[in-house]
């Protein structure tokens, strides 16, 4: 079966880069999108998406669809739909065993192995591809492109390295103090992965160390980087963009109505949904506002227990239903204590939703306060307390807000952010003669 789904490599020379990485999210797409439009691009390569070019892989993919109608739509949600087909490249070689393992509720451990796994086979992929003189470049992920980068430098090929999250000693900065104070959170899982970080971190920092240029998602992951050594003269920031404006209206202001606060994304320590809790049981807000959380439960029991009545817990909900809470909703709050960027941000903005967020999300960069919603400084929580409270006597102010969240992601388009990249991108590596 994996045999089949395995995509082989078409032997032919393209004139543009090569990006390698297992990751499909609207940022690499997009990036991939941003070379091609400039004929750059000469192949995605990933791990396992809704790709099938082989004659007996489409065969199977066609089973599915008419066999196994729950498959075919998990299969759709990898589908990569901003390229031509001929230039995205699909292995499952491990893939297809990790997503067994998913859906049969295997091990964190076991999952994590087979992560690893098809990380390490993609870039060993890429690097034998890049051997074969058929691209003028690499672009890859942060872990899973240190051959790849290693290969692209024998070559003499430019190379880079995107960083979707913050360095990790951001991680160790901001968010393990905070898993100190709850030891009921340490299982052999994480153990594990504390023991192996040393391993990866050293392997994404020699990848940082090699490649040509680091591309970072915001100025948070941008100071990370900066903070860890890295010369600011290697680093492009290019923000995130914002999806498609979800109205272009805003309903009119209904006073003596409740303020809805929202939290969206896992309810976990990372992403300080434990910090907003707390300042809510405190706050004694009363009848006149509620605190919806969507998002799974991944914070220890001690802090969801004895929840007043007007915090409500949603748990993970389709996206349909996340747009309409962004809709219903008066602000979105996101305490984050550590975010590359933070995506839940710039949906809440196409909604026209203002956020609060923490000045570790990178998506801190759209907000101004006053304008489409604040930030606070993420080791000051007072600071987050004085702005829910702000909203609870400014409901009018808050709701004027909504139509500059609107304005805020017209201008932050996905397009924007496509030009931005190939203007930084190009002139970091001189690319007009390098990729002809």
């Amino acid at each position: 079966m994996v045999s089949v789904l395995k995509q082989q490599s078409p032997q032919t020379t393209h004139k543009g880069f090569l990006v390698g990485t297992p990751a499909y999210n609207d940022h690499i797409q997009q990036i991939a999108l941003a070379l091609h439009e400039a004929d750059m691009l000469g192949m995605y390569s990933l791990t396992g998406v809704d790709s099938f070019n082989s004659v007996p892989a489409r065969l199977v993919r066609r089973l599915v669809k008419e066999l196994a109608p729950p498959l075919h739509r998990k299969l759709l949600r990898r589908k990569i739909k901003v390229l031509p087909a001929a230039l995205v490249e699909s292995d499952w070689t491990w893939d297809f065993w990790r997503s067994l393992v998913h859906s049969t509720g295997g091990s964190e451990i076991l999952k994590d192995w087979l992560w690893e796994k098809s990380e390490l086979h993609l870039d060993a992929t890429c690097a034998q591809k890049l051997g074969q003189n058929r691209y003028c470049g690499f672009i890859g992920t942060e872990f899973g492109c240190l051959s790849s980068i290693k290969e692209a430098k024998k070559q003499g090929l430019p190379c880079a390295v995107v960083y979707m999250s913050p360095h990790y000693s951001s991680y160790e900065r901001w968010v393990e103090p905070e898993f100190a104070k709850y030891p009921e959170l340490e299982n052999d899982y994480s153990s594990r992965m504390k023991k192996l970080s040393v391993q990866r971190n050293a392997r994404k920092d020699e990848e940082a160390r090699l490649a040509d240029i680091l591309v970072s998602n915001s100025g948070f992951t941008t100071q990370s980087l900066i903070s860890a050594g890295f010369d600011s003269n290697r680093i492009i920031t290019v923000p995130l963009a914002c999806a498609d404006n979800q109205s272009d209206t805003v309903s009119p202001f209904i006073g003596d109505s409740k303020v809805r606060f929202m939290y969206a994304g896992p309810l976990s320590v990372r992403k300080g949904a434990h910090i907003l809790l707390d300042l809510w049981k405190n706050a004694a807000f009363g009848i006149h506002a509620e605190l919806h959380l969507f998002g799974s439960l991944q914070l220890p029991s001690s802090l969801v227990s004895q929840l007043p009545d007007n915090v409500f817990l949603h748990g993970s909900v389709s996206r349909d239903d996340l747009m309409l809470a962004y809709q219903k909703a008066s602000v979105l709050v996101f305490p984050t204590l550590l975010d590359g960027f933070g995506l839940v941000v710039t949906e809440a903005l196409a909604n026209g939703l203002p956020v609060i967020t923490s000045g570790n999300a990178g998506a801190a960069d759209l907000i101004r306060n006053g304008y489409n919603g604040f930030v606070f400084d993420a080791d000051k929580p007072q600071m987050l307390l004085e702005q829910l409270s702000w909203c609870m006597d400014n409901q009018e102010t808050l709701h004027g807000m909504r139509v500059n969240c609107l304005e805020t992601a017209a201008r932050n388009s996905w397009q924007y952010f496509r030009d931005n990249f190939r203007i930084r991108f190009s002139s970091a590596l001189n690319l007009p003669d390098r990729c002809k």
